[in-house]
């Protein structure tokens, strides 16, 4: 053995992270690296879709609500007195409860006028619809007292032609706040509905209304209604 070194070449360490320290490059295969950018390019390209189509989904409808409505609106202006008598013919019409007699607790004394012992107006209102409108049918009638049983109002409710409903109203003086004594008429409808009355304020206090709501073809005439409001035999 000689004093002489061996020269030899060391192994370097690698820079590259498929190498192992021994010098020796991985065994990973080759074609791993572009699989992989591929399946996350898919991956990535799919999310992107996914996103767009979730914004361009529409979203949950608006519940719907209904439109409100314009009938029975308050305005600013008061009815005229033959708006209010037209309301209250058809309203009085159509009710489905019916006539029935009421109590007016409120009011004072002297509001309505005395019934004479064994007095029945009722008959007389039936009879001069008869009068006035034969045919008319009499459904029901009604009384409205005071508390000291002074009869303050009578109505009557009778179904003519084609379904037509008259509506007749007898009140005692002192004649309504606000009633004006003199003739009043008027008609108003729309569509297969139409009402009509007269109104009959006496000097004496006396107030006495008809009306008819229904088919305009067999609305009674204003000299029917005119007679029936005009009938003395109404009062008591």
């Amino acid at each position: 053995m000689t004093g002489d070194w061996e020269l030899y070449d060391a192994p370097q360490e690698s820079d590259r992270p498929d190498e192992l320290d021994t010098g020796h490059e991985s065994q990973r295969p080759r074609w791993l690296t572009p699989l992989v950018r591929t399946v996350v390019g898919l991956v990535a390209v799919a999310v992107v879709v996914s996103l767009v189509q979730a914004g361009r989904r529409p979203g949950p409808k608006p519940s719907a609500k209904a439109a409100p409505s314009t009938s029975g609106v308050a305005t600013s202006r008061p009815m005229t007195d033959q708006e209010l008598a037209l309301a209250t013919i058809r309203d009085q019409a159509y009710d489905p409860l019916g006539s029935s007699n009421v109590i007016n607790a409120n009011t004072a004394r002297g509001t309505c006028k005395d019934l004479r012992v064994g007095d029945k107006p009722e008959p007389r209102l039936a009879a001069a619809v008869r009068r006035a409108l034969p045919g008319y049918v009499v459904n029901d009638t009604s009384r409205a007292i005071d508390q000291l049983a002074a009869l303050c109002t009578v109505g009557l409710r009778a179904h003519g032609p084609e379904g037509t409903i008259l509506v007749l109203r007898v009140i005692s003086p002192p004649e309504p706040a606000g009633t004006r004594p003199g003739l009043e008429h008027g008609a108003d409808g729309t569509g297969t509905v139409f009402t009509s009355y007269v109104r009959d304020g006496t000097a004496d206090g006396w107030t006495i209304i008809a009306g008819a709501t229904g088919p305009r073809s067999s609305q009674p005439s204003y000299a029917s209604l005119l007679q029936l409001v005009q009938d003395t035999a109404l009062r008591w």
